[in-house]
């Protein structure tokens, strides 16, 4: 999963927030903080996702993810928006501070619609390794038991509530597993079993994550899904 397309106009966005923002402090060595936009609201049309009413990045389909945003690390109101009308359909106040990374989730049917910010927080790993964690954005399924698993290991990644990650931090942190090729195994409360497939490659950083409805059907069906944050 890449999204590419609006990257140009959004460096262009930043380039103009940095410049202004240079002459009126005087200050060349601003650094910004990043932002990954996603959208994993499964009956959403395209989105927009927007900073202090200027865009980051337009059109973004469900289960689609934008590269690294640079932004002004300012205090900021973050917000999304449907292509179809200019009407803010959520926002959110943060404070963006110098260097960091984070990923922005737009998440729960389009009729409830928010956003869930995760703090991005990772050291790249060895050549023999990989970083992964594991998120909930099932907007209708009660809890998930996420377990990755091969002939070798078998990693337990929690039992997860619908974006549960901000309350229990352990969840937004990442866990070093060996590289190689897996099998996420996510099971709901009524035993409901589905095993998706992944190769992990060494010196790399995934984020999991439960998509789509429980008992969903087609695109919008309950799965797996996952971002790179290193590529």
């Amino acid at each position: 999963m890449n999204y590419r397309k609006p990257l140009f106009l959004s460096i262009l966005s930043f380039s103009f927030l940095f410049i202004n923002s240079c002459k009126k402090n005087d200050n060349s060595n601003i650094i910004p903080a990043n932002i990954k936009c996603i959208n994993v609201s499964p009956d959403a049309p395209e989105i927009s996702f927007m900073d202090n009413n200027n865009s980051l990045t337009e059109n973004v389909p469900f289960d689609a993810a934008s590269e690294y945003i640079p932004v002004a690390p300012v205090t900021s109101k973050l917000g999304i928006a449907g292509n179809a009308t200019p009407d803010i359909l959520n926002t959110v106040f943060t404070t963006l501070n110098p260097g960091t990374y984070f990923s922005l989730f737009a998440i729960d049917s389009f009729s409830k619609i928010s956003m869930a910010m995760v703090t991005d927080n990772f050291v790249t790993p060895p050549s023999d390794s990989s970083l992964i964690r594991f998120f909930h954005f099932s907007p209708n399924a009660s809890y998930i038991n996420a377990i990755l698993e091969n002939p070798l290991d078998t990693f337990y990644l929690g039992t997860h509530l619908f974006n549960d990650q901000n309350t229990y931090s352990t969840y937004m942190a990442f866990k070093e597993i060996p590289a190689g090729e897996y099998n996420l195994l996510m099971q709901t409360a009524d035993s409901l079993s589905i095993s998706t497939p992944f190769i992990f490659s060494g010196g790399k950083v995934y984020t999991l994550y439960a998509k789509g409805f429980y008992q969903g059907t087609g695109n919008t069906a309950l799965s797996a899904s996952m971002i790179v944050h290193n590529e």
